[in-house]
């Protein structure tokens, strides 16, 4: 079958973000409820993918702390145990 070649580059993506789109924005439309699941006591992964120097680290960088600070602050927001009766300290350790 001959296959026009607009169809070999056809890609989909959830969102693209272009330069003037800040890291907060990319981790609160991308990675907060990941990050609130894992308060909850599940597993959750944020992964980038893409071309070499393209500001990935640095915008992993910017996704770590925020997830670091709402991490924190369900902690100091007295929330003990989550629906598995894991403990705060639990918490601490997986992301430790």
């Amino acid at each position: 079958k001959n296959v026009d070649s607009a169809e070999i580059n056809a890609y989909q993506f959830n969102h693209v973000y272009g330069e003037t789109s800040s890291t907060q924005q990319l981790y609160d439309e991308m990675a907060s409820d990941i990050v609130e699941s894992v308060g909850q006591g599940r597993n959750g992964t944020i992964f980038t993918y893409g071309q070499t120097s393209t500001g990935k680290t640095y915008t992993m960088h910017g996704v770590l702390m925020a997830a670091g600070k709402d991490l924190f602050g369900m902690i100091n927001d007295g929330n003990e145990f989550n629906e598995h009766g894991e403990s705060s300290s639990t918490l601490l350790t997986s992301i430790r």
